[in-house]
Parts: structure tokens; C-alpha cells; sequence
């Protein structure tokens, strides 16, 4: 589904965040290595202790026993992005979320293209009135080498996004935060410098 609001189209989540990374972020970026970057992926993300407290949080909304089947992928035009889709199932789809990673071998490099996103989420849009990433929830941070975007519909109210972005910060191992940018539902975004 499609629907137009000034000079910006809305679509589906699961179109828009890959169309919006592939046009902002930068595919030169890339090492060469792809078992490298499945290792890093692996040695930075334990997904299932998020996604056991991810169940427990849906559970708590929905007043119901729910587990989410996550779905990894790897971006086909750039190796070193991947996307972890979080799915409660048929009947539940307004609460599915996902989160991306993507790798670069140069900090300069991670740098730029969080920058970039930066500048996307938080620029003024004057047909709009208002800025915005996605226009729904989304957490950006950046280490020194890696992009990690936690996106959630708009089904899940501000507190129950941050308890997602808490339980992905406890599943990660050891990283240094440098930037983040937060999202709120329906425009403006936050730049932060750690």
C-alpha cells in the first residue's frame, strides 16, 4: 500500500528502510570478506536473548503467548548489510519489527553514512512541516564500524520501543556507542554525540 504526503511516498516497512539504506548509505563501503562479516555480525548480537525478552514484551501487550520467528537475510547488492525481520505470525503483523546491521571495514567510511542518515531524519521538510526518518520509531547508532537500526511500527507506544532498544543494547556485546539518532512516530528525530 502506497500513500503520497507532499514530496514524500510512505510504503510497506519492510520496502521502505532497504530502498532508504540503499539510497543513503554508501555500497563502496563494504569489506571484502563476507565470512568476516557473518562472524562480526554473530560476535556483536546474541538474537536470542533479545528475542526471548522481545517475546516477553509482546506478551506483556497483547495479553497472549507469542513468540516472534525471526528471518535473517543478507542485502543482495550490498554483502555487508543484514536484516533481521521479527515476525509474531498471522494475526499479529502490526507488532512485526526489524533491525539492520551493516558492516564497514573504514570508520571514515561508517562515519559518513551515519551522517548521512542523520541528515535525512533530521533535515526540515517544508512540505511536510515537520522532519523524520521513516515517520515511525527508529533507533540509529553507530560504533566504530558498524550502522545498527532498530525500526518499529507505530503500534508500539515510545516506552515499548525503548524497551525494545534496551534488550538489543543487553544482547550486544561490548561495543562502544559513538552517535545515535532516535525517531518518533510521525516525524522528528534527535541527533545525539556520545
Amino acid at each position: 500500500m502506497q500513500r503520497f504526503f507532499g514530496r514524500r511516498y510512505f510504503l510497506d516497512l519492510g520496502l521502505l528502510i532497504p530502498i532508504l539504506i540503499a539510497l543513503i548509505l554508501p555500497a563502496t563501503s563494504c569489506h571484502d570478506d563476507k565470512n568476516k562479516k557473518t562472524a562480526e555480525v554473530e560476535a556483536h548480537f546474541d538474537i536470542n536473548t533479545f528475542n526471548h525478552k522481545a517475546d516477553s514484551l509482546l506478551t506483556e501487550i497483547q495479553h497472549k503467548n507469542i513468540h516472534f520467528v525471526v528471518e535473517k537475510s543478507v542485502n543482495d547488492s550490498d554483502q555487508n548489510m543484514v536484516s533481521f525481520h521479527f515476525s509474531p505470525g498471522k494475526g499479529n503483523l502490526i507488532a512485526r519489527f526489524n533491525i539492520y546491521q551493516d558492516y564497514y571495514s573504514d570508520p571514515n567510511k561508517c562515519n559518513e553514512a551515519f551522517m548521512k542518515l542523520v541528515k535525512a531524519g533530521t533535515e526540515f521538510d517544508s512540505d511536510m512541516d515537520i522532519s523524520g526518518l521513516t515517520y515511525t520509531n527508529d533507533f540509529v547508532f553507530k560504533t566504530r564500524d558498524h550502522i545498527y537500526w532498530i525500526n518499529t511500527p507505530c503500534y508500539y507506544a515510545d516506552f515499548n520501543h525503548d524497551k525494545l532498544k534496551q534488550y538489543f543494547m543487553q544482547s550486544i556485546n561490548n561495543l562502544v556507542i559513538e552517535d545515535s539518532l532516535v525517531c518518533w512516530c510521525g516525524g522528528m528525530c534527535r541527533y545525539a554525540q556520545q
